[in-house]
């Protein structure tokens, strides 16, 4: 390691909350004292050597930060993904809404056999109540066979994809489940424009699944972020990532709800698919890997793309996955990843179900809102939360000087109070007052990955995430399935009961968050 490395390291410790690098701030009480000088120190020196021998870290896509005072510490690198991000976050948003609203349609006109013009007003005329809950209550279940059919071959698939794109590389899992979506558009403009069986929907969500759907994508751009980030920055660019998604995901919700208001189904589908071929597109020409997979093999250990190809289905993968979750690691660590693995089941099964429990609830009386309502309070909501989380994140960790375990208590506490709101909302005012107090709570799956990242190691970000992915792919089913049968068992009494049951569940990630932190204070 050269000079220029260990000024790095040493500018790094002077602008360190309490003067010493922590090498185990879970378990250990390991600490090195800083150096408040930018002169050669033989001790620092030597701990860097040791580094160097063991890890070998790569300096040109881990450099010094820029120089932007206190918040120079964002990696360039890492944030070249984001537009990528963004394109795919545009065709969620677009996507949503207008495929609950295709289903509701669909179900009305050809399950129910209602006529169009009442299905055009189905939900807002209170006198229908008996027809509109029947349309409500299947819809329901069409959709949860569509999220069933969305999430249990992304499960398979992301666990495969971890270990091998430890090997490989992250481009591969973010740049295949655009090319499903894609596939997928092309399938929902049939159901849109010949007025096909509900049944098409379910089929175009599986589809997408077979090339590995959200889980996949999402377990290549964390994995992709931790390789381009270090324990200082990785929840800054992480939150940077999940901010620019809601953004996304909240200008694909208004524009899709305004374009199927004024031309019908067929344009949001069709944008949809530009967006994610968009996102295809850039992972491949414009995203970097990281330096590790740009090595040559050693001679005679060259594969061609076929043999790569043909290693993603060896069960190796599930085993390398297996073994990172019975490692014995030093402390509590392995205990700490369990509770924060089963604190993200409860958070994904709560907060990633909630959009399309509330388009069902509001959308029905006592709200009774049309989807252009829902559209631009979804755009608000996601606009404010997603910018606030952008900047909170500098601010919580140079300002307030808070680990990621105390910002997961605060953004838990925000997610409680937010579907509390939900659970007893009859006023349109109080759907926007949830927005206020729950603005954070997206920080707290921001919080689960950056600490899991660490407790893991950096060997292992691709293992970690295929674990995390599959976990996410589970919450998805399971809340689906739980929450979907809840409202549709107690919407004629209580339409915001299935938010109190969230609201109580996720008083055990809260819990989690202050255990860790209390143990690493």
């Amino acid at each position: 390691m050269d000079y220029a490395d260990t000024e790095c390291i040493i500018g790094q410790l002077d602008d360190s909350d309490s003067g010493s690098l922590h090498l185990d701030d879970i378990t250990g009480t390991v600490a090195v004292p800083a150096p408040q000088l930018w002169s050669p120190n033989p001790q620092l020196r030597q701990y860097a050597d040791s580094i160097d021998a063991t890890t070998k870290p790569d300096t040109t896509s881990r450099t010094c930060p820029f120089s932007l005072g206190k918040f120079a510490y964002i990696s360039k690198q890492a944030l070249v993904i984001i537009p990528a991000m963004f394109f795919f976050a545009i065709g969620t948003g677009i996507y949503i809404p207008v495929f609950t609203e295709i289903m509701k349609m669909r179900v009305c006109q050809i399950v129910m056999n209602y006529t169009d013009e009442f299905c055009a007003v189905v939900g807002r005329d209170d006198q229908f109540r008996q027809a509109n809950l029947a349309v409500q209550r299947t819809t329901t279940s069409y959709i949860m066979y569509a999220t069933l059919g969305a999430a249990v071959p992304g499960v398979v698939f992301t666990f495969l994809m971890g270990s091998w794109s430890d090997r490989y590389g992250r481009k591969t899992p973010m740049a295949v489940p655009c090319f499903g979506y894609f596939c997928q558009s092309i399938l929902l403009l049939f159901v849109a424009y010949f007025h096909l069986h509900p049944a098409y929907l379910v089929a175009s969500a599986f589809l997408a699944a077979m090339f590995g759907g959200w889980t996949m994508f999402f377990m290549g751009y964390n994995s992709y972020v931790g390789d381009h980030t270090t324990e200082e920055n990785r929840s800054a660019v992480l939150a940077i990532g999940a901010g620019t998604f809601g953004v996304g995901v909240s200008v694909g919700q208004l524009t899709g709800t305004a374009l199927l208001k004024h031309r019908g189904f067929a344009a949001p589908f069709w944008l949809f698919s530009a967006m994610l071929f968009a996102s295809f597109v850039y992972i491949l020409l414009v995203a970097d890997e990281h330096a590790k997979f740009k090595e040559k093999p050693a001679k005679g250990l060259e594969m061609s793309g076929s043999m790569k190809a043909g290693s993603f289905f060896k069960v190796k993968g599930i085993r390398d996955n297996w073994a990172l979750l019975r490692q014995e690691r030093t402390g509590n660590r392995r205990t700490y990843i369990y509770l924060l693995l089963g604190s993200y089941f409860l958070m994904i099964m709560c907060l990633e179900n909630e959009f399309t429990i509330l388009q069902l609830l509001v959308e029905f009386p006592p709200l009774s809102w049309t989807i252009l309502q829902l559209g631009t309070f979804s755009s608000i909501q996601g606009v404010v939360s997603c910018m606030a989380i952008s900047l909170m994140v500098p601010v919580f960790k140079k300002v307030f000087k808070m680990r990621d375990t105390a910002i997961g208590i605060v953004a838990g506490l925000s997610a409680i109070a937010c579907v509390f709101l939900y659970a007893i909302a009859v006023k349109s005012w109080m759907l926007y007052l949830a927005v206020v107090v729950g603005v954070i709570r997206q920080l707290s799956f921001v919080a689960v990955q950056a600490t899991l990242i660490h407790l893991v190691g950096e060997t292992d970000v691709g293992k970690t995430m295929s674990v995390v992915g599959s976990v996410q792919a589970v919450g998805m089913i399971v809340g689906s399935l739980m929450f979907s049968n809840i409202f549709k068992a107690t919407a004629h009494w209580w339409p915001g009961f299935t938010f109190a049951v969230q609201a109580f569940m996720l008083l055990a990630p809260l819990a989690t968050f202050c255990l860790i932190d209390s143990t690493r204070a």
